[in-house]
């Protein structure tokens, strides 16, 4: 009927423009477990996530800002001011205590290796190869 050839015409477009968006190449939402937002199986989950937030209009209205998140820290960097953050996020779920100062083992290597892998998920989401996790 209309309603399965409007589905399909759909999801056909929609995998079309999704394979091919401004000269990048993507990888088809249904290879990555039917368009579900996971790394590897139905049974697991992300472990981190990378994001990118731009300016709007103006720096001190909503600057921009980069992350990386786990569930146990985040790293923040502010590229309009070329500013550090690290938070505990399960000892300081509200991010009231900053540690990018810290002189504390623990924190330290944390930065280093949170700063490393930040470096490599922006190098991965700027890049032209299709990202499977």
């Amino acid at each position: 009927g209309f309603e399965g050839e409007v589905a399909a015409t759909t999801s056909q477009s929609r995998r079309k423009a999704f394979a091919s968006t401004n000269g990048r190449q993507y990888i088809d939402p249904s290879s990555d477990g039917d368009g579900k937002y996971h790394s590897g199986s139905e049974s697991s989950w992300r472990t981190e996530f990378f994001y990118e937030h731009p300016m709007h209009s103006h720096p001190d209205y909503i600057p921009s800002s980069e992350a990386l998140v786990r569930k146990d820290y985040k790293y923040f960097y502010w590229p309009n001011f070329k500013y550090e953050q690290l938070f505990d996020l399960k000892n300081d779920p509200g991010e009231l205590n900053d540690l990018i100062t810290s002189k504390n083992p623990v924190h330290q290597t944390k930065l280093k290796e949170m700063r490393k892998r930040f470096v490599e998920l922006k190098m991965m989401a700027h890049s032209d190869l299709p990202v499977i996790l």
